[in-house]
């Protein structure tokens, strides 16, 4: 899987254009959209309402993984409350041999350009992913969108 104009960086950031981007703290993660027939799958958040994101410079980013060949989803844990959905707890990588594995993961320096992409938020949910390509679309606070 290629990372177009991004890395991941600490398993909850990620660098685009020189940026650290912490998708833990500073954004909060409001949509996921999966489109079968165009094969893509994109994941949204938004910048925190909170005092210590108020100096993040975008107010939106977006990845979008084209031509996807897995996606799977471990559902959130229904004891846990839902203002937890919208927090990353972690991004990392599964080797594509644990295709049923949705839980841990390897930091980005120890993946291959094979391994699944895995995202787990604090409700529990763990989505994972396989795709061609990935890219980070961000929106600047002074982009009218």
């Amino acid at each position: 899987m290629l990372l177009e104009n991004f890395k991941i960086v600490d398993s909850i950031a990620i660098e685009f254009t020189g940026t650290f981007l912490d998708l833990h703290s500073n954004f909060d993660f409001v949509k996921l959209a999966y489109n079968i027939e165009e094969r893509t799958v994109e994941l949204d958040w938004k910048k925190c309402s909170g005092e210590w994101a108020k100096l993040e410079q975008y107010k939106k980013l977006k990845l979008v993984f084209k031509s996807v060949d897995i996606f799977r989803v471990n559902p959130r844990d229904s004891e846990k409350p839902f203002s937890e959905d919208d927090c990353l707890s972690y991004i990392g990588y599964l080797h594509p041999d644990d295709l049923n594995l949705m839980e841990g993961f390897l930091p980005s320096e120890q993946s291959e350009d094979n391994y699944h992409m895995v995202l787990g938020f604090e409700s529990g949910l763990v989505l994972k992913i396989y795709s061609e390509l990935v890219l980070l679309v961000a929106v600047n606070d002074a982009t009218h969108n």
